[in-house]
C-alpha cells in the first residue's frame, strides 16, 4: 500500500500527480486570482520553516528543542486499490480547512518569538519584538485583531474570523503579508561564563587633612601641622608624628572650624596611588609604611550571568554637623569602582538546520548608576574601559564590531574586558581618575557632588539577532 508522492523542502511532500505551477495569488506582477497548489505550499511551509527559526537547542537525544514546535499534520488517505494510508505532512489535491486551522494556531504563536526589524539599527532605544494583533494594525489586515475570513461581497459586510469554507484570495495574502513579516528572531546566551566581579563598594577614605597647634614647653616655640600623619608626609605636609613623640611639645588646640587642609584633586589622587599600593588600614599610622600586594578589593570569580563593563568614581560628601556646623570647611573623600568581566557564548545555528541566518548582536551600555551613594550633584561621563565597548554611545542600541567576535563553527564567542585589564591588585592595574569634582560655593552645602566614569552591560542589555534567509513568503508583491 502506497501512495505516489514528490518531494518538498523540510520533509513535505504532495502527490505526484499534482502540478505545483509558479504562479502568484498577488495580482501584480502576475494576475492570477485563484488559489493553487502552489499558494497552499508557499505560504504552509513559510509557518514550518519559521517555526525551525525558534529552535532553542538540541537535546540529549539528538531531538530539536523549539519556541514553537514545527507542525505535524497527519492524516489517512485512500490508495487507488482502496487501503488506507497514513501520510505526514503532505498535500492532496483537495484543500484541508482543519490543516489551515492548525497551521493558524502555529502562525499566531510565532509571532512573539520575531523582530520587528524596523526597530533594528545603530542609535535605537529599544529593539521591540512583534505582536500578532500589532502586525494586523501594522499591516492593516483584518479587523486588526482577526484575519478576513470572507471579504466584503456586494452589500455584504467582510467578516474575520477562522478561515471560511470557500477559499478566498484575501485570506491567504493577509496570512502572506504576515508571514513575511516575520524574519528576524532574538536569541539568548547560550552560556555565560568565567564571570569575574571586582569592587569597592562605599569606602570612604578620607576627610580632608585636620589643623593642629603645637607648642614647645620649654622653648615656647609654636608649630602647625596636619594628620592623619601619613597623609601629611605623603603630601609634602607638616605632620605632627615628631612632635607628638616628643615630651617638649604639647597639642594645645584643635581648630576644626578653620584649620583644615583641604586636599586639592591633585593631592588626593596621589593619597589615592600611595593607598592603592600601600594600605589597608584607614587609621594608617605614621611610617615606615608596609605594602600591601592584595589590594583592597573584593573580587567573586565564576559568577555567570553577569553583565559586563566598569564604573569608576569619586565623590565628596561634606560633614555639616556636630564639630563642623555650616558653613561647610571639611569633606569626606570617597572613590569606588566596579568591573564586571564576562564572556558571553551565543549559537548562531544548530546542526543539520535546513536555513540560514546572518547573525548579528546589538548592545545597550548603560551609564553609571545605582553603584554607590546617590548625589545632587554629578557629572557622568560614557567611556568604555573595555575594547570592546568603547566608542559606544550609552543607553542606545549599537552592533558589535564583529572583529571582537570568536567565530568558530555554530559559535560566537565574546571576551569582555580580557584585552585590557589583568587582575585589579597587580602593581599596573590602578584605575584612571575621573574628572575632578566641580566643587560648588561651601555655605551651607549638605549634599555630595562627584564625578563617574565609564560604561557597562546589564546582563539582558544585548540582543542576539538572526537574520533569516527564508525561502517562502519572501517576495513583496504589494
Amino acid at each position: 500500500m502506497s501512495v505516489a508522492t514528490q518531494a518538498l523542502k523540510y520533509g513535505w511532500v504532495a502527490l505526484a500527480s499534482l502540478t505545483i505551477g509558479t504562479g502568484t495569488i498577488f495580482v501584480a506582477p502576475v494576475v492570477l486570482n485563484r488559489i493553487t497548489l502552489h499558494d497552499r505550499i508557499e505560504v504552509t511551509l513559510a509557518i514550518v520553516e519559521r517555526c525551525m527559526a525558534t529552535q532553542t537547542g538540541t537535546n540529549s537525544d539528538g531531538t530539536s528543542i523549539y519556541a514553537v514546535a514545527p507542525p505535524s499534520i497527519v492524516r489517512t488517505w485512500t490508495d487507488t486499490n482502496g487501503a488506507s494510508v497514513i501520510v505526514t505532512n503532505a498535500f492532496e489535491w483537495r484543500d484541508d480547512l482543519s490543516m489551515k486551522t492548525e497551521l493558524d494556531v502555529k502562525l499566531k504563536a510565532l509571532c512573539p518569538y520575531y523582530v520587528d526589524t524596523n526597530s533594528v539599527y545603530d542609535g535605537t532605544t529599544n529593539i521591540v519584538m512583534l505582536t500578532f494583533t500589532g502586525l494586523l494594525t501594522s499591516l492593516d489586515l483584518g479587523d486588526h485583531t482577526n484575519f478576513t475570513s470572507i471579504p466584503a461581497i456586494g452589500t455584504n459586510v467582510a467578516t474575520f474570523g477562522p478561515w471560511a469554507w470557500r477559499n478566498y484570495v484575501v485570506a491567504w495574502q493577509e496570512r502572506y503579508k504576515v508571514l513575511n513579516a516575520l524574519r528576524m528572531t532574538k536569541a539568548t546566551r547560550k552560556a555565560s561564563i568565567n564571570g569575574s566581579h571586582l569592587y569597592s563598594f562605599g569606602m570612604v577614605w578620607r576627610t580632608d587633612l585636620i589643623g593642629q597647634h603645637w607648642t614647645n614647653t620649654v622653648t615656647g616655640t609654636t608649630a602647625d601641622t596636619y594628620k592623619p600623619y601619613s597623609y601629611a608626609d605623603l603630601l609634602g605636609l607638616a605632620n605632627g608624628y615628631a612632635y607628638s613623640t616628643n615630651s617638649d611639645w604639647q597639642t594645645y588646640t584643635y581648630d576644626f572650624g578653620e584649620f583644615w587642609h583641604k586636599m586639592t584633586y591633585n593631592e588626593y589622587k596621589q593619597y589615592f596611588t600611595w593607598y592603592w599600593f600601600h594600605g589597608t588600614d584607614s587609621s594608617m599610622g605614621p611610617p615606615p609604611y608596609t605594602p600591601y600586594p592584595d589590594g583592597y578589593v573584593n573580587p567573586t570569580t565564576n559568577e555567570t550571568d553577569r553583565g559586563a563593563g566598569d564604573y569608576w568614581a569619586v565623590y565628596k560628601s561634606p560633614y555639616a554637623g556636630g564639630w563642623n556646623p555650616p558653613p561647610v570647611k571639611a569633606w569626606y573623600w570617597n572613590y569606588e569602582f566596579k568591573i564586571d568581566y564576562s564572556t558571553w557564548i551565543f549559537e548562531p545555528s544548530f546542526s543539520g538546520q535546513q536555513i540560514t541566518n546572518t547573525p548579528s548582536i546589538y548592545l545597550k551600555p548603560t551609564l553609571a548608576s545605582g553603584y554607590w551613594t546617590p548625589a545632587s550633584n554629578w557629572q557622568l561621563t560614557a567611556e568604555g574601559r573595555f575594547e570592546e565597548l568603547a566608542g559606544l554611545p550609552p543607553n542606545v542600541y549599537s552592533k558589535l564590531d564583529e572583529t571582537f567576535v570568536d567565530k568558530t563553527t555554530n559559535t560566537w564567542t565574546v571576551i569582555f574586558g580580557s584585552d585590557e585589564f589583568g587582575p585589579l591588585n597587580a602593581a599596573d592595574s590602578q584605575p584612571t581618575f575621573p574628572e575632578a569634582p566641580t566643587e560648588p560655593t561651601l555655605e551651607d552645602l549638605s549634599d555630595f557632588i562627584g564625578t563617574a566614569r565609564g560604561l557597562r552591560l546589564e546582563p539582558n542589555d544585548y540582543f542576539f539577532l538572526k537574520d533569516w534567509q527564508f525561502n517562502y513568503c519572501t517576495v513583496k508583491y504589494w
